[in-house]
């Protein structure tokens, strides 16, 4: 340890969090690299570990996306692991970033405190904007959604639709990132400005969304689409706009 910051190998790093983690309210602060940025992120208990490992160590989204994005909107922030990498791949890039777990705003917005171009949004995105229960638990922040799940309580937040997030952030976004345990349909099939928006990329939950997937894809007409397994049924979707559909 070095003037308060841990550097570990990721199997260390899971045991130090599962062990000693739920002793500090905002986590373990590490050093996290992308391309030649630095920062320095919480790690606490619970799923963050899981959410750690799969934005830094897997590099879910190290993936071919638009070079010089402006705009982007991170879907389910969660404690901003995503939004953190985003901000140090895409340095120039406005970030909207939309959690509504209470159990989660923290630390996210702890983790972006220094990232000027970041916005927090305490949202949920849903197919209508109201009041709605969000049903969430304790050190199970990756698990929150919309839906009823076993052990998860529920909370009222704000919800607001995705064309609204898109008003907010000023019209077209080059990436929407998505992970919303599923949501994802009825937030996107609720939508009339997809089209909008250059590249989706996000977790696609087959076991919780209310229709089959291939009525989900469709949402994105106009789209190139490739799927990459993630665990059980779940897989990664990237929706690249094909040239001249927008």
């Amino acid at each position: 340890m070095a003037g308060g910051l841990v550097f570990l190998p990721w199997n260390l790093l899971v045991l130090l969090v599962l062990f000693t983690s739920s002793r500090i309210s905002i986590g373990w602060p590490l050093i996290v690299k992308v391309g030649k940025s630095y920062a320095v992120v919480r790690v606490g208990a619970g799923s963050d570990a899981t959410a750690f490992r799969e934005v830094f160590a897997d590099r879910c989204y190290d993936l071919p996306l638009p070079v010089n994005p402006g705009v982007i909107i991170d879907i389910g922030a969660n404690v901003g692991y995503s939004t953190v990498w985003f901000g140090l791949r895409y340095p120039k890039a406005r970030i909207w970033a939309y959690e509504p777990d209470p159990a989660n705003l923290a630390r996210l917005r702890h983790n972006v405190r220094r990232r000027s171009k970041v916005t927090v949004c305490t949202e949920a995105l849903s197919g209508a904007s109201g009041i709605r229960a969000l049903h969430a638990g304790e050190g199970r922040g990756m698990s929150s959604s919309l839906y009823p799940r076993e052990g998860l309580t529920p909370v009222q937040v704000a919800t607001m639709t995705f064309d609204e997030a898109l008003t907010r952030a000023g019209g077209p976004a080059d990436i929407v990132k998505f992970d919303i345990e599923g949501a994802e349909y009825e937030v996107f099939h609720a939508s009339r400005n997809l089209p909008a928006v250059s590249v989706f990329v996000g977790e696609v939950h087959p076991d919780l969304i209310p229709v089959p997937v291939v009525e989900f894809e469709k949402c994105f007409v106009g789209y190139t689409l490739t799927r990459m397994p993630t665990e059980g049924s779940r897989y990664v979707l990237v929706a690249r706009l094909r040239t001249g559909t927008s």
